[in-house]
C-alpha cells in the first residue's frame, strides 16, 4: 500500500475510534481492519496507520486514541504505544475527551511520514 493510501485509511479508522471513545469501549487490530474494510497485516496496519494517528494526536495535544486498540489475547494496547507512558490513564483521557467538539483530522492533507 502506498504512503497515500495508508493516510486515506487514517480517516476511515479516525471516526471508528471516536465512536469506541463514546462508548468507552476498545476493539482489537484484526476486528478494526475487518470493520474499516483496510486489508494486511495487524503489524503493518499499526505501523502505518495507528502511528500516524499517535502522530496527529500528540501534534494536535489530544488523548492518544490508537489506545483503543488491544491485543486480541491480552485484551490490553500493545507496549510499543508512542507518547505513552501509564496505558490505564491514557485510556481514560481518551474516555473523558470530547470527542465531537474536535474535527476529524485530513491525514491526506498532513505530510507523509511518520516519527518512529
Amino acid at each position: 500500500m502506498t504512503d497515500l493510501e495508508w493516510r486515506e485509511w487514517c480517516e476511515e479508522v479516525w471516526p471508528e475510534l471516536v465512536e469506541l471513545a463514546s462508548r468507552k469501549d476498545s476493539i482489537n487490530y484484526t476486528a478494526l481492519m475487518e470493520k474499516v474494510g483496510v486489508g494486511g497485516e495487524p503489524r503493518e496496519f499499526a505501523s502505518q496507520c495507528l502511528r500516524r494517528i499517535a502522530n496527529c494526536c500528540r501534534a494536535s495535544k489530544l488523548p492518544m486514541l490508537n489506545v483503543l486498540v488491544v491485543n486480541k489475547r491480552t485484551g490490553k494496547p500493545g507496549g510499543g504505544i508512542p507518547f505513552v507512558s501509564d496505558l490505564g490513564a491514557e485510556r481514560e483521557r481518551v474516555f473523558a475527551f470530547d470527542w465531537a467538539s474536535y474535527p476529524p483530522p485530513r491525514f491526506v492533507e498532513l505530510p507523509g511520514r511518520t516519527e518512529r
